[in-house]
């Protein structure tokens, strides 16, 4: 990804320029507010897959329905999880219908844990329509915003490692 010319500017401006200042704090309240929508997202769409489903068990069931059939471990690994909060979470979903676990053939001590049929169903239902609902508001934008949207959001993340502190 390229800067362009004022993108430049603004960072020679030094990191102690009031207006770069400013700008930042209004890019952490903005990202403040899509956390916040983000946990009403994800609260909305568990809701709609089964009222009795947390956060944490939409994005456990949203894990095995994308990658297939996970050893409970690495899921746990994967959501960075206290293996017994994982383990859980897991077999509420299997009482909810949700998932499926059985003994893992290469690793009799471990269950793979995959999404059941009603379980896939419903997340696919719930995602298509919130996808949806996220399309319609993005047709608005035009092409070249939605690349330059992404390329800043890319340029953002590639610069962030939370694991380590950064």
């Amino acid at each position: 990804m390229t800067r362009s010319g004022s993108d430049v500017a603004q960072a020679a401006s030094g990191p102690d320029d009031p207006e770069l200042q400013e700008a930042i704090r209004e890019v952490e309240i903005q990202f403040s507010n899509l956390f916040v929508h983000a946990k009403q997202l994800f609260r909305r769409r568990a809701l709609g897959i089964h009222p009795d489903l947390s956060i944490l068990g939409y994005r456990i069931l949203g894990t095995v329905v994308r990658e297939g059939a996970l050893q409970q471990g690495h899921i746990a690994e994967r959501l960075e999880l206290d293996k017994a909060v994982a383990s859980r979470t897991i077999k509420h979903l299997e009482d909810l219908g949700l998932v499926e676990r059985a003994a893992d053939p290469s690793d009799g001590r471990a269950f793979l844990v995959t999404a059941s049929e009603v379980g896939r169903a419903r997340y696919d239902a719930v995602s298509q329509r919130e996808r949806a609902v996220l399309q319609a508001r993005l047709t608005e934008w035009g092409v070249e915003d939605l690349h330059r949207f992404s390329d800043l959001l890319g340029r953002l993340m590639d610069g962030l490692d939370v694991r380590h502190g950064e």
